[in-house]
């Protein structure tokens, strides 16, 4: 789990360009799968936040401070559930693989806003 703005804000760095300029998290390599996630998500269109933002369970009221991967992976994720774009502009494999990659890096963010 990123922790700290200075971590954060080297992660945005990394990503200022584009979502396939970033290699690794927290110094965990990422894998070929989740490279290749990121790749797709550049062709879906999908641009990367600019910086670390809350976001908050409209059901719980859970709120998680997000570094921008984490918030890019996230707005993803709830914006094409609620538009009802999954499985029909956006593939369901492509959502679900955000939704695994979410939470292998940021577990308890999860399962706070998501879960």
């Amino acid at each position: 789990m990123l922790t700290g703005r200075k971590k954060a804000s080297n992660l945005f760095h990394a990503m200022r360009n584009n979502l396939s300029n970033i290699t690794e998290i927290n110094g965990k390599k990422l894998k070929k799968s989740q490279l290749n996630l990121l790749k797709k998500l550049e062709k879906l269109g999908v641009m990367p936040a600019s910086e670390i933002a809350d976001r908050v369970n409209p059901y719980s009221g859970a709120r998680c401070t997000l570094p921008p991967l984490a918030v890019t992976l996230y707005d993803f994720v709830i914006n094409s559930y609620n538009a009802g774009m999954v499985g029909r502009f956006v593939p369901l494999e492509t959502w679900n693989n955000c939704r695994y990659f979410f939470l292998e890096f940021w577990p308890d963010e999860y399962f706070a806003l998501i879960d």
